[in-house]
């Protein structure tokens, strides 16, 4: 009788047929969805980055990655470059003088 109501799911455990014995289990419903619920969620997660990363590679075969990377470098020489501009004013600013006309030519032609 207790056999069928632990194979119907009825009563949580096992019936132990070499030490001949009941054990019965703590009902953990709760505990056992919040695992699985975790699972999925991290399996989901993980199946995403495993998509991103099959994405990045195609592209890197496809020469799409190359052509960003090169954009990449454009724009960060291009902020370096504006960046000493702007430290160079300040620093002429502070010294209290104005480069000529003149001066802002010759820097923008050594920049190029």
């Amino acid at each position: 009788r207790l056999s069928q109501l632990i194979l119907d799911n009825k009563l949580p455990g096992i019936v132990d047929q070499h030490h001949e014995c009941l054990v019965v289990f703590e009902a953990a419903e709760k505990e056992t969805k919040d695992a699985h619920n975790t699972l999925f969620k991290n399996s989901f997660e993980a199946l995403q980055n495993l998509d991103k990363l099959v994405t990045a590679l195609f592209d890197k075969v496809n020469g799409k990655f190359d052509l960003l990377i090169e954009e990449n470098i454009k724009k960060s020489g291009e902020e370096a470059r504006k960046k000493k501009e702007r430290e160079a004013a300040k620093a002429k600013e502070k010294a209290g003088g104005k480069a000529t006309e003149a001066e802002d030519k010759d820097k923008k032609k050594e920049n190029k």
